[in-house]
């Protein structure tokens, strides 16, 4: 079984497209992160009751859970990190030993400066919930692939319910994407459409 963190972002549900297309179970974790200041947990939470329920009826079935990041309960890093370690710790408490661990990473992450020291600590995150030598390998299936390629990839339904952005804005039941962070900066640098608007 392959365990795959996907927040509701563009990347991580072409990776969970991706990986269904497999021969291997999947099993998928989302974190809800709850950071300080902004609507980005409550934005992907509200994409991924849509996006899991689509998948299951439209590409395939997959086992599901969840967890809930809230700084200061609970020890930070980079987002990355954090996702490693609450699926790290997740599969240890639940006896799950997944063949792979798969994360989106496509090609636009390259280009972000520090990505290698995120990956590193994320894989010794990973790591610390495994005796020594037991640890499945941290897969990028994605790595080759910029957004554009990742949304023409995807049927138009599920493309729209995504949500990449990390401060959207909520008003009258939704949340919509700003334009201004980092991810929507790149979007439009790729010429992917970034307006959202994710329902509560």
């Amino acid at each position: 079984m392959i365990v795959a963190g996907v927040s509701g972002g563009l990347d991580s549900v072409g990776l969970l497209w991706y990986l269904l297309g497999g021969d291997e179970p999947v099993h998928v974790h989302h974190v809800s992160m709850r950071t300080v200041k902004t609507w980005r947990g409550q934005a992907e939470d509200a994409a991924m009751k849509r996006i899991v329920p689509w998948m299951r009826e439209n590409r395939g079935d997959f086992t599901y859970s969840e967890s809930v990041y809230r700084p200061g309960q609970d020890a930070g890093g980079y987002d990355v990190t954090i996702v490693s370690r609450h699926i790290g710790r997740y599969c240890k408490v639940n006896g799950l030993v997944p063949t792979a661990y798969c994360r989106g990473g496509a090609l636009h992450d390259t280009f972000l400066p520090g990505i290698e020291k995120r990956r590193k600590v994320a894989r010794q995150e990973w790591r610390r919930w495994w005796p020594k030598g037991k640890a499945p390998p941290i897969r990028f299936p994605l790595s080759q692939m910029g957004r554009a390629d990742i949304w023409n990839m995807l049927p138009e339904e599920l493309r729209v319910m995504t949500t990449s952005c990390r401060r959207p804005v909520v008003g009258e039941g939704v949340w919509t994407a700003c334009g201004e962070c980092q991810p929507c900066r790149e979007m439009k640098a790729d010429s992917v459409p970034w307006e959202r608007v994710v329902a509560a």
